[in-house]
């Protein structure tokens, strides 16, 4: 008999997708969605396994399903944000990853995106006090280093 409850099936397919099985972890996600369509960490995981599937356009839809279901969870700004990086679109990644710090001001993942989309665009102060946060947060970062050894960094 088939689980009637969201929370089995995202388990199930949290699972395979840590198994690295993620047509099969698709496939029990789609149930869980179909389950319980209300459930935001099921379109969350649904996101995710598009993500390592490399399907980012349907990671942001999914995404977007569970923020819209669930707006205060930072995870759900961030790998959309990571989605938007995918597909060239700075500006939408750079919305989410400001919600996403605004959420979770400590996640030094989102605040080191933050100044590496900022240092893409060419808004040099911007990325530098980004940098200079993230390393706060997590020092040793190579990535950030690169910012804030930029020519004329503080």
């Amino acid at each position: 008999r088939a689980p009637q409850h969201a929370e089995v099936w995202v388990s199930r397919a949290t699972a395979l997708l840590n198994a690295g099985k993620l047509t099969e972890a698709a496939g029990v996600a789609a149930r869980s969605i179909e389950a319980q369509p209300r459930s935001a960490e099921a379109r969350y995981l649904a996101g995710v396994i598009a993500v390592r599937q490399g399907r980012h356009e349907d990671a942001v839809t999914m995404i977007s399903g569970a923020i819209e279901l669930d707006p205060g969870q930072a995870r759900y700004f961030a790998v959309r944000g990571s989605s938007h990086v995918q597909l060239n679109r700075a500006g939408a990644a750079l919305s989410d990853f400001a919600e996403a710090h605004r959420l979770d001001p400590a996640d030094p993942s989102v605040v080191a995106n933050l100044a590496l989309l900022e240092a893409e665009r060419g808004n040099t102060e911007p990325a530098r006090s980004w940098a200079r946060l993230a390393w706060s947060l997590k020092p040793g970062d190579p990535r950030i280093r690169q910012i804030m050894d930029a020519p004329g960094a503080p």
